[in-house]
C-alpha cells in the first residue's frame, strides 16, 4: 500500500527544526550556550514555526546562523536579556514536534 503523500507545509516544518537541531547541535559542539542574538531568533523561529509561518521562521533561523543583530525595538528591553538556553529550545522544539518531555 502506498505512503500519504507529504504536505509541503510537513516537509517546510521538518526541514526548520533539522536545522533547528542542527544549530543547538553545533553549540554543544562548541559547548557554550546560544548568545542573545542566537537565542533571540531561534524562539522567534519556533514561534513562526507554530504559526506555521514558515518563511518567516526560514529568516528567522538564518538570522539565528549568522548572528544578526537584534530588532532596535527589542535591543534593549529587559526580558531580550533572559536568554534561553539550549535545553528550554531543544524542549520548545520538541513541543512543536509533539515529543513531550
Amino acid at each position: 500500500m502506498a505512503e500519504p503523500a507529504t504536505s509541503d507545509q510537513e516537509l517546510s516544518r521538518a526541514a526548520l527544526a533539522q536545522r533547528i537541531s542542527k544549530l543547538l547541535a553545533a553549540l554543544e559542539r562548541a559547548k557554550r550556550q546560544p548568545n542573545r542574538r542566537e537565542a533571540y531568533h531561534l524562539r522567534e523561529a519556533l514561534e513562526m514555526i507554530e504559526n506555521e509561518r514558515y518563511v518567516d521562521a526560514e529568516a528567522a533561523v538564518i538570522k539565528a546562523e549568522h548572528l544578526a543583530p537584534l530588532p532596535a525595538h527589542v535591543a534593549k528591553l529587559v526580558p531580550t536579556n533572559n536568554v534561553w538556553g539550549i535545553k528550554q529550545i531543544r524542549e520548545a522544539l520538541d513541543r512543536l514536534e509533539g515529543r513531550e518531555q
